[in-house]
């Protein structure tokens, strides 16, 4: 997986009518921020955190990013779909388990690629709306390089909208993710010193240390 597309493209998001078939749905997108215009908001909220940052300072503001990135993105669904059919019979304890070991992940997977004084820029490229499903396309980049980034988004009626895929240049993170963790899973379950669990912790803990 590019972990480093991934991350720019998250960076892009904290950087920065419904469908006719249902009243009720359009009112709901009335009454909450454009997936749009919250890509833009946040994208200035994000720029003005990482210019005054410093490297000393890095530390709080990963932890800044960390709440930004709980409320932004659904990571239950995003963690559902990178385990899709096996995630369907885990049991409670071990579905609250791996989606909490899952965002750990991610969170350790972003942060540590965070850089006071880096520069990305974005721009749109359109946005679709359907009932509570939303798709936000744009392309983001930076001096060294640039791509597509498409954020499949639902409108939960309570939190707004809320990323739950992200498609970078065509390709779905939770599907490559998917890919990872059927392999590890299919051949040391879910728990146990080899187990999915124990690897995205591992994980999270060395990305952790890289990003200090």
């Amino acid at each position: 997986m590019n972990f480093k597309k991934l991350a720019l493209s998250m960076l892009a998001f904290l950087l920065v009518g419904a469908s006719l078939h249902s009243v009720a749905a359009q009112e709901e997108v009335a009454e909450v921020e454009a997936p749009r215009a919250m890509i833009e908001k946040m994208h200035a909220a994000m720029d003005k955190l990482l210019e005054k940052a410093k490297p000393g300072s890095m530390p709080v503001v990963h932890k800044i990013v960390e709440k930004n990135l709980e409320k932004t993105f659904d990571l239950e669904t995003f963690a559902s779909l990178a385990l899709k059919r096996y995630f369907k019979k885990l049991k409670t304890k071990d579905r609250k388990d791996y989606i909490r070991s899952f965002q750990g992940l991610i969170e350790a997977t972003y942060t540590k690629r965070l850089k006071p004084g880096v520069s990305h820029w974005m721009k749109h490229r359109g946005e679709k709306i359907i009932d509570n499903r939303s798709k936000v396309s744009i392309t983001v980049g930076n001096d060294e390089s640039e791509f597509d980034v498409d954020y499949l988004m639902e409108l939960d009626s309570k939190l707004g909208w809320r990323i739950y895929d992200i498609w970078i240049d065509d390709v779905s993170m939770a599907r490559n993710y998917r890919s990872q963790f059927y392999k590890i899973y299919k051949a040391n379950g879910l728990r146990g010193p080899k187990g999915l669990i124990e690897h995205m912790d591992r994980r999270r803990k060395e990305q952790r240390k890289e990003g200090l």
